[in-house]
């Protein structure tokens, strides 16, 4: 190309940057406030709506539409001559959600909540004058509400504003409560900063905000504060519905979910990068779905079996994860066990039963003075957890002095004549001797990962889940160093080894969310053992 013919493009360019009579900066504002239109409006806008909205001239409102779309940014729709975001947009949307590292490791339980609701789940983070929003998620409903990737909350008409203010440290909120401009954008918008003040005071004592169309009328939403540990903001978390999807009694159970979110992450940030990504690759999903609470892993003759309780039933699956038959049970068992010879145990209130394969019957073994609280296999003896004014565990069929505990045993393992046990009151794990209850070790949890749902003992690697850390933890009891491995889901309800594997069961704990979220049940997992 010539230089004759490089200058009036060079100059085309130019004429274009200082068109509408204001130098580069004025039209770059101009152009990004016509995205901050597009992104924020509620109907399709043609570019004689945007001209109007804008109060720009057509000429003007017509380049800076072409360069927009030009670069990506914006994309215009040839049936109704109406204007989206480009798919550039959605690029640096990505960029900015990938720059936020606490997104990754709460990603996949957004995607899953907003899946279970059917609603649609946002992410945002604190501005001077508003919040960001970062990430969205929605997926279910056709008819969904909530802010888009990218655009802006305010502080005092959102729940997602609201809650973050409301956790700010109390010198910084005040500043950025002094640039609010108080719009009235619904009838039920706050419109001073005392009621602001009032508001925030009910968030933090409550915990989570409600926005209760006060931004859009017919749209509730639910917000969560995202918290370290250390009580700092990183962002916040919000689920929006229309009104009619959402009513009052359905807020305390998408906050408790929400809450959840937030706990999770707290826990993770607190892992160290290298022990939050631990690989997965040898975890493997045999059976996916059909699991709801299941309380024991192990093997019966030539098939694996988990007993469920949420849905009683025992469950046969091949050692590959092919579903045999599934044998419902009488009634709910409170707590199982089930033993390397294939002896299948369960529990309920004082009495303990076994399944009998050769009639298909479940038969009473026995009847304890205080309620059974867990239950835990020893080679080819049982150990019952029992709970009351003398928490102890007792040998079943035995005549064993008892090991008389603390609290109340919630959950039992046991290997080797040793037993570990997870107390009540206690975050924490307990390795006792079987044949004395001498203490051989104590195993600190954190409360953050919330109630201990998986408990394993293996030589002397002892293997805990909890129902708020989507990680497998393993201690090793002699040095006390601990490795993390990601599992594929928050709640891994059951753990045992079986042959040269170790058998993980997730359930679906959150299935009172909705009827409909009782179909998207828990699954099973292998993992191989590295000794």
């Amino acid at each position: 190309m010539t230089q004759a013919t490089q200058e009036p493009t060079k100059r085309a360019r130019q004429a274009t940057i200082n068109d509408g009579g204001g130098g580069g900066t004025q039209l770059l504002d101009k152009a990004l406030n016509i995205v901050e239109l597009v992104a924020h409006s509620n109907k399709r806008l043609t570019a004689h709506d945007i001209a109007i909205e804008m109060g720009y001239t057509k000429p003007t409102a017509y380049r800076i539409l072409a360069a927009l779309v030009r670069r990506g940014m914006l994309s215009l729709d040839n049936r109704d001559q109406a204007y989206e975001l480009g798919l550039r947009f959605s690029e640096l949307t990505t960029s900015l959600r990938s720059s936020h590292r606490f997104l990754m490791l709460i990603e996949n339980d957004l995607i899953n909540l907003s899946a279970r609701t059917g609603e649609t789940v946002t992410v945002g983070i604190a501005e001077k004058d508003s919040v960001r929003i970062v990430s969205r998620y929605s997926l279910g409903y056709e008819v969904t509400v909530g802010a888009s990737s990218g655009s802006k909350r305010p502080f005092h008409a959102s729940g997602i504003g609201k809650v973050a203010l409301a956790f700010l440290p109390v010198e910084q909120s005040a500043q950025y409560m002094k640039r609010i401009h108080f719009q009235a954008l619904t009838p039920r918008t706050l419109q001073n900063e005392d009621a602001l003040e009032e508001e925030l005071r009910l968030i933090r004592a409550r915990g989570y905000a409600i926005d209760d169309e006060e931004i859009i009328e017919g749209v509730r939403c639910v917000a969560q504060p995202l918290l370290s540990r250390q009580g700092e903001l990183i962002g916040a978390i919000s689920l929006s519905a229309p009104t009619y999807r959402m009513p009052p009694h359905r807020v305390r159970t998408i906050a408790i979910a929400l809450g959840h979110i937030s706990n999770a992450l707290a826990e993770r940030l607190s892992l160290p990068s290298q022990h939050y990504d631990a690989p997965v690759s040898q975890l493997s999903c045999l059976h996916e779905g059909g699991l709801f609470k299941p309380l024991a892993i192990g093997m019966h003759r030539e098939h694996l079996v988990v007993m469920d309780a949420m849905a009683p039933a025992l469950h046969f699956f091949t050692a590959d994860g092919m579903l045999i038959e599934t044998r419902e049970l009488p009634f709910t068992p409170r707590h199982g066990a089930i033993s390397a010879n294939g002896q299948i145990m369960l529990a309920r209130g004082r009495e303990w039963f076994e399944w009998i394969s050769t009639t298909q019957a479940l038969v009473a073994r026995g009847e304890q003075e205080s309620a059974i609280s867990a239950l835990a296999f020893d080679g080819e003896r049982l150990y019952l957890g029992l709970d009351g004014d003398s928490p102890r565990i007792v040998a079943a069929e035995c005549e064993t002095p008892p090991i008389m505990l603390r609290n109340t045993p919630r959950l039992m393992a046991c290997d080797q004549g040793r037993v570990a046990v997870s107390h009540s009151e206690d975050a924490g794990v307990e390795l006792l001797q079987l044949a004395d209850g001498a203490s051989l070790a104590h195993v600190r949890e954190d409360a953050s990962v919330g109630d201990l749902c998986g408990l394993m003992l293996h030589n002397q690697t002892l293997f805990t889940t909890g129902d708020h850390a989507r990680y497998i933890r393993q201690t090793h009891i002699e040095t006390g160093s601990q490795d993390y491995l990601i599992a594929p889901e928050c709640h891994i309800t059951a753990i045992a080894r079986v042959g040269d594997h170790i058998y993980l069961a997730g359930a679906n704990l959150d299935a009172v969310l909705d009827d409909e979220s009782t179909h998207i049940p828990g699954s099973l997992y292998r993992l191989p053992s590295n000794d």
